[in-house]
Parts: C-alpha cells; structure tokens; sequence
C-alpha cells in the first residue's frame, strides 16, 4: 500500500468514526441519510430516508455534464450567477459542448441539454440551489440541487459513479481530499473557480502537500494575486491564473431605490412604519452576540425613534437570540410576523426586529438608513458587506474583514464602507450614522464607479467551463477515431 492509498484509508476511518457524532449535528441531522449517497442521491427525496430535507420534482435524471459544489448560500448564490453566465453564453453560440457526449444526441439550442448537479453543505445552501432548479428551467438547463455527500472516501466514490460528471467544479475554497482523490481516480477534472484562500487555510492544507501533488486540480482561478501566490504554493505556478470576482456581478449599479423589498416584493412600508428610521445589525455570526447583546439598550436610546434589526447570519441562531431579548423593555418582533405574509401588523418605532427569513438581505438593505455587516468583530474573516454599499449605505464592518481583503483598501479610501475597532465604538457610531446619512445616490454612483471595472467574472467562469466540456469531447472524439 502507497502512502496516498494509507492516507486515504485512515482519513475514512476517521469519518466513519465520527458519523455517530455527525448524525446529531444541527445541520447535518435532517439530511444526513442523503449525505450517505444512498441509490436515490442526486433524483429527489428517496422514500423512507426520513429527511425532511424538500426536493424538487420532476428532476433530471443523471448521469450529468457538470457538478458544481458551493459550501453554503453565499456560494450557492455564485452557482445562481454561473448558470445564467452559462445560459447567455450558449444561447450566443446557439448549442451546448454537452451535445452527443454521452451516447445520447442532444439537439437544440441555447443552454438545452445541459446538465448540472449542484450541491451545497448547508440546508439555506440547498434552498438556493432548488430555487434555481425551478428558475433554471425556463432556460433548457438541468439543474438538479442535492446535498453534498461527506467526504468520507468511499462515499465520494459512491457519489462520483451515480453523478458521472464530466468536469467538477469546485467555488472558491473547496478542497475536500475525499472528493478530491475520487476524481483523480476516474480522471474526472477539477476546475476551482473564484478561488479564494486565507493564509490560516494555507498553513493547514500544507501539512497534505503529499497529497496535492497526486491530487491537484486541473486549474484554479484566484480573485486576487494574494489568493493566487497562496493556491500556487500548494499546485504550483502553472495550474494558478487569475480572474474577476463573480460577487461583483451580483451587485446591482441601479440608480435610486427600487421602494419594495425584494424578497418579498412588499414596499417597506408594508414591513416598517412609513417614516420610521431603520438601524440594521446584519450577517450577524454566533461568536458576535456576546459582543453586541450588551449594547442592544445603547442602540435602542441613542435613536428612540428608530426600529433595530438583527439578522443573524444563521437562521438557527433567530431562537438564541430571542430567548436572549426575553423581558426586555422595548417589543421583540419577526420579520415573519410583519407584512403581507403575518398580516397587516408593521415593526414600529422603539422596537427591535428579528429578521427570519433568509435571502431578504437585499431588501433589508433597501429600508435600512444605518448598517452593521458582522462576522467582522470576531476573527471570522467577515460577511459580504458590498451588498449594502451596493444598496446606496456606507456599512459598519469590524477589524476582522480578511475574506474580503480582494475588495482592497481603496474600498475604504472611496467612502464606500467604516470601520470601527469595537462593538462600544459601533453602538457610538452606528446610531450618529443613522441621523447623518449619506445621500443614497452619491454612494450608488462611487460604489457603480468602484465596481464596473471589476465584473465579468460569471461570464469568465461560464467559458472556462464550456471551454473544458468542448477539450473533453475533442479529445474523446479523437480517441474514437479509428
């Protein structure tokens, strides 16, 4: 036995070693029987798994062209984005490089028989993924969401001989050994695209420099240099190029407010008071409420007229933190409860919202006059806070932003975003923002300025991806020949 066959038989040990612990995980429970890979993976709910996991139904039947895997629902949204950059561009070349490479002959035009298996780690991932199953259709793709296997060896083995996929394609650091050496094994080429790599996870994925030697991608492409130089320290120079950040293709640059939520569709003032100033606590991580929970009262008296939004990055956190706010002096409400989908009540002024439903995040940003983008007063590297500047606000964002370090400090120097060292300087700070903001549209237009040489990254992923599909039917088309 090589050193990459023991490795790989140690490492599956200690996955099936740690399924019992993994089957209670809050996040893995409800859908760990389809973690597993059973027959029914990658076709729907199988009958009996007892998850409650939803699907979507009819699905394509596999095998497929692609499977793309994102980690969670900010990566899903980058699948949503690289499957209409795919679209777009088939329907310009009028067929897909899918065509005929199976056996079966797949006519027609723009996107028509393409298929693709995309997955994600987390339930509000998954959502995504099945929502652009349903988009997806209008288009000709095939899309089929399903939930990313462990990455237990065998498993992935498992998972690799039902999908088939010609190409994987992995979304800016998904570097799963499992799944990694499954595709070495089948020949199975691996493009990671909107690469992007602390240098935390550098160090940590060095100690398998052995095992990226045998098990490298065929590529990757990085979003910034730095990015680049840490995933060329573990692939090597060659295998390392670098392309535009697909996020930037998902901001709007629209000029003045749309007026209505967008998750929803429903005005704000349908969600809020009409007049009422609206102070956001966003994409607010676990390791952050010790930090803000003491200062909730500060916010609340420093603008009285106000209504405070926390939305916690993880829907599971929403019952934490209303436990948390229990007998409080000022009303604790959901946004669930609020507009058209709880009736005709609206959050009023003094009060404090709790924002539960995932994927209006957007439309927050449109109500909100003052913002805080959290996973940045702890070092968790920071959560997207582009979206709001996207918005027409000036966001609040903690010392610890590493994730977005290719947005650069020019980000900064245009006005476009603050920092603030502390949660006592953000309950300072954020309210006075609040009662000064900055006129809407002259953020838009800095932010518009910032950002249009950026974009075309979707666009850049789509080629790169067909570009693979078409090297694949060439040189099976040459193998063929007699």
């Amino acid at each position: 036995m090589d050193g990459l066959a023991a490795f790989l038989g140690l490492y599956g040990l200690l996955w099936r070693a740690a399924r019992p612990v993994l089957r209670r995980h809050r996040r893995l429970s409800d859908s760990f029987a389809r973690r597993l890979t059973p027959a029914a993976w990658g076709r729907g709910q199988a009958a009996g798994t007892g998850d409650a996991l939803p699907s979507v139904s009819p699905l394509p039947s596999l095998p497929v062209d692609c499977w793309i895997q994102a980690a969670s629902g900010g990566e899903a949204f980058l699948v949503r984005r690289l499957v209409l950059a795919l679209d777009a561009l088939l329907r310009e070349q009028g067929g897909s490089p899918a065509d005929g490479t199976d056996g079966t002959e797949r006519c027609g035009s723009g996107a028509e028989g393409l298929r693709l298996l995309c997955t994600s780690c987390t339930r509000q991932g998954l959502e995504v993924l099945q929502t652009l199953a349903a988009e997806a259709r209008a288009t000709g793709l095939a899309v089929i969401p399903e939930v990313f296997p462990l990455d237990e060896p065998d498993v992935m083995r498992r998972a690799l001989d039902q999908a088939r996929p010609k190409v994987m394609v992995l979304l800016e650091t998904e570097l799963w050994p499992g799944l990694m050496a499954a595709c070495a094994e089948r020949r199975i080429p691996v493009l990671l695209l909107n690469g992007r790599m602390r240098e935390k996870s550098l160090r940590g994925y060095r100690c398998l420099n052995f095992f990226w030697k045998r098990c490298p991608p065929r590529a990757v492409y990085a979003v910034s240099a730095e990015d680049a130089a840490r995933f060329a320290a573990l692939f090597g120079t060659e295998r390392v190029a670098a392309m535009p950040n697909m996020k930037f293709d998902g901001l709007s640059l629209q000029e003045g407010s749309r007026g209505c939520l967008r998750g929803s569709e429903e005005c704000p003032s349908a969600v809020f008071a009409p007049g009422t100033p609206v102070m956001a606590l966003a994409s607010v991580r676990r390791e952050e409420e010790e930090l803000l929970l003491p200062h909730v009262e500060t916010f609340m008296e420093a603008a009285p007229g106000a209504v405070l939004v926390v939305a916690p990055r993880h829907m599971e956190r929403i019952g934490p933190w209303r436990e948390q706010l229990s007998g409080r002096s000022f009303p604790v409400v959901l946004r669930s409860e609020l507009g058209a989908g709880g009736g005709p009540r609206r959050a009023e002024p003094g009060s404090l919202v709790l924002w539960d439903r995932f994927g209006e995040l957007g439309a927050l940003y449109e109500a909100a006059g003052a913002v805080f983008v959290g996973g940045s007063l702890a070092p968790l590297g920071g959560q997207n806070f582009l979206e709001a500047a996207a918005a027409g606000l000036v966001p609040c964002v903690g010392p610890f932003w590493s994730n977005f370090a290719w947005a650069g400090e020019e980000f900064f120097h245009a006005g476009l975003a603050r920092r603030v060292a502390s949660a006592e300087e953000l309950a300072r700070v954020l309210p006075r923002m609040l009662a000064s903001p900055e006129n809407r549209d002259d953020v838009r237009r800095r932010f518009a300025a910032y950002v249009a040489p950026r974009r075309g990254g979707s666009r850049q992923a789509a080629e790169l991806l067909l570009g693979e599909l078409l090297q694949l039917r060439i040189e099976k088309y040459s193998a063929e020949r007699p």
